[in-house]
């Protein structure tokens, strides 16, 4: 199963890795392919070989772990793998505190995609954030509204039927004459592969938590209310580590009263037990360990003491 110094066992994972980066495969599937595919000693070479943007993204996912339930292989060989790359996200530290994503102020946007669904949704995400949207379902279509809408920003779906995302990023490129950011959203991997090599994008829409971002540019395309977190927080992940989220997130990002009226009741009495109980916040948090820096442990443990002072006023 292992393929510790074939090219194209490397030049596989790579290619994976950078699926997992376009949101292609779930996360499991990437770690579990890393653990299998990489042989102990091979592994942190691997690693250090990586191109910056893949190194980055390594390093901010192994952070994240805890929140997909994920438990280290049992494999003796595969448990191994977990540890080098454990240690070597642990020794570059955590990346999600190096470079903050700036928010970006209020601006025009054009949502280019032929789903009306996907289309109508990010536009009321971003409309949120107060930004002016328009939605065109085709390149010709974006072509007509540019010139009278004047976009700031064009994120253009790359499975574009028609006239494909390559050719309306290029006319939308040669129609303006200002400064646009030309941005590519969804498509396959072919889409990806060939929007790459024709070079006429500014970057690609990442989603981090269901939040749009642009992570070349490193900026943030609307925020989320607590509302719309705890949604993407308790129906799209597992349940298992949810206590754990929701002290984490106490922290930082948002208030345990924000939280509270949206926890149900089972789980806001488990986040309770471990609040006001040490002992059963080290044992729970011993079972995602392995995948959570010093810093973030002291995360939780703020959040902790944060939702006891809720508790008990």
């Amino acid at each position: 199963m292992h393929d510790p110094d074939g090219a194209s066992g490397y030049d596989s994972l790579i290619r994976m890795i950078r699926l997992f980066k376009r949101d292609q495969i779930s996360p499991s599937d990437m770690w579990l392919r890393i653990f299998e595919t990489l042989h102990p000693e091979s592994a942190r070479h691997f690693l250090d070989s990586l191109p910056d943007d893949l190194k980055l993204l390594i390093r901010k996912e192994y952070y994240g772990l805890a929140r997909y339930r994920f438990e280290p292989p049992e494999d003796t060989a595969d448990l191994k793998v977990a540890k080098v790359i454990a240690r070597w996200c642990e020794e570059l530290g955590n990346p999600n505190h190096e470079r903050p994503l700036r928010t970006l102020p209020p601006s025009r946007i054009l949502v280019v995609n032929n789903s009306t669904v996907s289309a109508r949704e990010l536009a009321a995400q971003l409309r949120k954030m107060g930004h002016e949207v328009e939605v065109a379902c085709d390149g010709p279509s974006a072509l007509e509204v540019e010139p009278f809408f004047r976009p700031d920003i064009v994120i253009i779906d790359l499975g574009l039927p028609g006239m494909d995302a390559c050719t309306v990023a290029r006319s939308l490129r040669a129609q303006t004459k200002r400064d646009v950011i030309l941005v590519a959203d969804g498509g396959s991997l072919e889409d990806h592969e060939r929007a790459r090599q024709a070079g006429c994008f500014d970057d690609h829409v990442g989603r981090a938590q269901g939040i749009p971002i642009l992570p070349g540019l490193r900026i943030k395309l609307a925020e989320r209310s607590v509302e719309d977190w705890f949604s993407c927080e308790f129906r799209g992940q597992l349940e298992d580590d949810l206590p754990l989220r929701m002290l984490d997130v106490a922290a930082g990002q948002f208030e345990p009263a924000e939280l509270a009226p949206l926890i149900p009741d089972k789980f806001l009495r488990e986040i309770r037990k471990l609040a006001e109980s040490p002992t059963d916040l080290e044992d729970y948090m011993a079972r995602f360990k392995w995948t959570m820096g010093d810093e973030r442990l002291v995360t939780i443990r703020k959040g902790a003491s944060l939702w006891f002072r809720f508790f008990n006023p």
